[in-house]
């Protein structure tokens, strides 16, 4: 519920301001596409540009996407990081990483380092669906795995494409 998206008889001050809103709107999407369940929105209203942004961005990235369960290790002093991971139909793989606590409009960040087993020599973009821009990483080749260091997890989805 955000001041767009208010019903006369729910108590105001609104709990969620628009970009908390989308923040939690693309965690839920995500959760459930990550645990293999449809997702849809319901009484949904076309004038919230920040959620319907950022839907719109996970729409795109993960269309065709299924889960899948890739071995990573996230090492961070937050010990809430959630992460699911997908599979696309062109072989790219994906992980969606975020802190999993109260969302709030100018989150920080927490710094981790993100090791893949297995993985090396991938191109590794760093999307942001909430901010509408993506980036190449920058990796590093340990011991045969692949390695994020300072990586930066939000309190929303931040997606990795690895790319062969």
């Amino acid at each position: 519920m955000t001041p767009l998206t208010f019903h006369p008889n729910e108590p105001q001050p609104w709990p969620y301001s628009e970009t908390v809103a989308a923040k939690y709107y693309a965690r839920g999407i995500l959760m459930h596409l990550g645990m293999d369940v449809r997702v849809g929105l319901g009484g949904w209203r076309s004038d919230q540009p920040s959620s319907m942004t950022t839907i719109r961005n996970l729409c795109t990235i993960m269309a065709g996407a299924k889960p899948i369960s890739l071995p990573l290790e996230v090492q961070s002093k937050a010990r809430n990081i959630k992460s699911y991971s997908f599979s696309l139909p062109n072989g790219d793989r994906l992980i969606a990483l975020w802190t999993d606590g109260v969302a709030v409009d100018a989150d920080p960040g927490v710094e981790a380092t993100l090791l893949l087993p297995g993985f090396s020599s991938q191109k590794v973009t760093g999307i942001d669906v909430l901010n509408n821009f993506e980036q190449q990483m920058v990796t590093d080749t340990e011991t045969g795995n692949q390695v994020i260091h300072k990586l930066l997890v939000k309190d929303y989805p931040i997606i990795l494409r690895l790319m062969p």
